[in-house]
């Protein structure tokens, strides 16, 4: 979580969020105040200060098939994962049986640590005030917050940082069971986005 006294940035993993906190935020003019209280910096609205629950929040999700190579690949290098792409999927899907590992932290992240519990039982969800947009139209989402809360454009540095997978075709990670739980378990992001494989 970033906070700014104008606005609060949820950092969802794996979706170019440190490239808005050290890049882009930093380009326009924006310091941050840090708030590492939990998950490395990638708080939810749970735990965003009582001084800055009325200001403006947005964030960013992925592509599910997408955000898990992604995950993955960082696992890899940051945390030594030594298992293959499948089995640490499967992994996490044993250790959440219900919703996938992607779903879980965005339900956490954007609508608070009980709607987990509600959307398992009920599949429904609280509302949230977060503006949460597609991380594969980054800077058109960023711009468009800001344009509708500051009526500011910003600009975007070329520089890219974070960057953990060097094989941009998802696709070839997955075999067709893989795929459909993928679909299955992270229903509730992908129907909501519009995403397809």
């Amino acid at each position: 979580m970033y906070i700014h006294q104008t606005f609060v940035f949820l950092h969802f993993p794996r979706t170019g969020g440190t490239y808005i906190s050290r890049n882009v935020l930093p380009a326009n003019g924006y310091k941050l105040a840090l708030n590492m209280a939990g998950r490395n910096g990638h708080n939810g609205v749970d735990q965003i200060p009582s001084n800055s629950k009325n200001v403006p929040i947005f964030g960013l999700i992925r592509n599910p098939w997408d955000w898990y190579v992604s995950w993955h690949t960082y696992s890899k290098k940051i945390l030594k994962l030594n298992d293959d792409f499948k089995t640490a999927i499967m992994s996490q899907f044993k250790s959440k049986p219900i919703i996938g590992y992607n779903t879980e932290l965005y339900i956490g992240m954007y609508y608070g640590g009980n709607a987990i519990k509600q959307y398992k039982e009920q599949k429904t969800l609280p509302n949230t005030s977060a503006y949460i947009g597609k991380t594969e139209n980054l800077q058109i989402v960023v711009q468009d917050f800001f344009q509708k809360n500051f009526q500011k454009t910003l600009t975007f540095p070329d520089k890219r940082v974070n960057t953990t997978n060097k094989n941009p075709d998802y696709k070839v990670y997955y075999d067709n069971e893989l795929k459909e739980i993928i679909q299955q378990r992270d229903e509730l992001i992908i129907k909501t986005y519009g995403y397809t494989y």
